[in-house]
């Protein structure tokens, strides 16, 4: 994720950073990536009663528009993005992540 967020942190000029993270990388990039999908307002919600590291203390504005891009970048690369509702209890979304697992690389 890393290498997702540098380019989405990057916004409109993610184009142009990408080829570092893919030479970085060895353009080895996974086969699956799960996005969680979970709106930054209720993010925000889960985590106010622990303490939060830099990123986390980052405003709701932040982590919305993170979110917006990794919905661009799932949504340019459907084969490889897999979009789960973090909404869901936690079992429910065990069950979501395993079955994307199970159902796109056979595991």
């Amino acid at each position: 994720a890393a290498v997702w967020t540098s380019v989405i942190g990057a916004g409109r000029a993610g184009r142009l950073v990408s080829w570092p993270n893919d030479w970085a990388i060895g353009g080895r990039w996974p086969d699956l990536a799960i996005l969680i999908d979970v709106p930054a307002e209720v993010l925000t919600q889960r985590l106010r009663h622990r303490q939060l590291d830099r990123f986390e203390r980052e405003p709701v504005e932040f982590h919305a528009r993170v979110l917006a891009g990794f919905h661009e970048l799932a949504a340019a690369d459907p084969e490889r993005w897999v979009i789960v509702d973090g909404n869901a209890q936690p079992d429910g979304v065990q069950r979501a992540v395993r079955a994307a697992v199970r159902d796109r690389l056979g595991v």
